[in-house]
């Protein structure tokens, strides 16, 4: 008789806890118990549960309130340390994995990934619900593409949406069931930071909660990157030199003079800048000073794309994929928004950005010196774009040509159609 009641009560109980959670989980409250919870922080310790709790899990309506569920009473049964087991975690992550055939990253960028504002991770776990999420942002020509197609199939966040209609996801979405993975952060990629607190909205991202964002902002090494724009500039005009470009890197050594650069980040909102590589200097230095983001290198998404997503996924409280590592082999970017004509695949980005007598071409003296002077200097030691005196006998000369304005095509918003 004894052992009924104490049967009943122990069903009772955890009856009441279950439907607490399952309300929290419909309407997007979250109990402390699961907060920070998204990372797998040791399967292989959980104790099966209690006969009365599997039949409980097995009577609730969808497969997000069982797995959850199931979760929040797997973490009680471990009882006192689960947090530090995944403070533990967080610090194991933080050291890049071997992978094999993993290819080398070229010498002139250091050794190692780079990624910079990892202290915010554990932080911004605990202040979020479930529905958090990671959403890029960079410069143009900058890989953000890339970053965000090497998240969306290597990391599984809580609360994805499953592969089905566009109208059944959208219904979930709805009931707060499940949240897509943005494309790019809500108030636009390509934006400067300052536009994170406006009132800007990528129409397609209203209904992700700002406050559950994690900016991941993609850098580049300017010198690449400059000739990236050069070749297609989306919403920045400038005039340039269409075999030299981008040297001269100084405005005012152009012939005819060379105009500043100029972005129309909307059509009311055009904003000038010195030069490209100022461009790049104050897009970037703006959003370093930034609370809560992270800085990845476009450099080790392409050379330690598994090591670097990893930590990325681990971050935001992701599950890293258990398949084989997924490396978007294909141009990560492809259409008329993106200039049309072939895109870079991933084989000719290796071999491309391998090359330091590629990362030199075209720049003389003037334009190194320039570099140095007017470049970001934390930037450049941050991210290890140092330049180095241009190697005259491995880099192609330049023959200056016709100044060329940059034409006028139409392009989409760059909010959906850039890189």
């Amino acid at each position: 008789m004894v052992d009924r009641v104490l049967t009943t009560l122990v069903v009772v109980a955890v009856t009441v806890q279950t439907v607490l959670l399952c309300t929290h989980l419909r309407y997007g409250h979250w109990p402390a118990v699961i907060h920070g919870k998204g990372d797998d922080t040791g399967a292989s310790d959980s104790k099966p549960l209690a006969p009365a709790e599997e039949a409980l899990i097995s009577a609730l309506p969808s497969d997000n309130e069982r797995r959850w569920v199931r979760e929040m009473l797997e973490i009680r049964a471990l009882g006192p340390g689960v947090v530090a087991r995944e403070e533990v975690a967080e610090e194991v992550a933080s050291v890049p994995l071997p992978s094999h055939s993993k290819p080398k990253l070229p010498p002139m960028y250091g050794e190692g990934v780079v990624i910079e504002g990892l202290d915010v991770c554990a932080r911004f776990r605990a202040t979020t619900s479930l529905f958090r999420r990671s959403a890029v942002a960079g410069l143009f020509n900058a890989g953000t593409n890339l970053f965000s197609q090497l998240v969306r199939k290597n990391c599984v966040m809580p609360f994805a949406c499953p592969a089905a209609g566009t109208a059944q996801v959208k219904r979930m979405i709805s009931r707060k069931a499940c949240l897509g993975y943005p494309f790019q952060a809500p108030w636009g990629k390509h934006n400067p930071a300052e536009w994170r607190y406006g009132n800007h909205t990528v129409p397609s991202l209203a209904h992700f909660n700002r406050s559950e964002i994690l900016p991941v902002v993609v850098i580049k090494d300017p010198l690449t990157w400059m000739r990236s724009m050069c070749r297609i500039s989306y919403a920045a005009h400038f005039p340039r030199d269409p075999n030299c470009c981008p040297s001269p890197l100084d405005p005012e050594a152009a012939r005819r003079g060379r105009a500043k650069v100029t972005v129309a980040y909307r059509k009311d909102r055009v904003v000038a800048y010195a030069s490209l590589l100022d461009m790049w200097s104050t897009w970037y230095r703006d959003y370093m000073a930034q609370p809560d983001r992270l800085f990845v290198r476009y450099e080790d998404l392409l050379f330690n794309s598994e090591d670097t997503i990893r930590q990325i996924c681990r971050c935001v409280g992701g599950r890293f994929t258990t398949e084989p590592f997924n490396f978007v082999p294909n141009p990560a970017k492809s259409g008329q928004g993106h200039g049309g004509g072939s895109q870079t695949n991933r084989a000719q980005a290796l071999a491309k950005y391998a090359s330091e007598t590629a990362r030199y071409e075209t720049l003389t003296e003037d334009d190194l010196r320039f570099f140095r002077e007017k470049a970001d200097p934390d930037l450049v030691a941050k991210f290890h774009y140092e330049a180095t005196d241009r190697p005259h006998h491995d880099s192609a000369a330049c023959k200056p040509g016709t100044t060329a304005h940059q034409p006028r095509r139409r392009h989409r918003h760059h909010d959906r159609s850039a890189p």
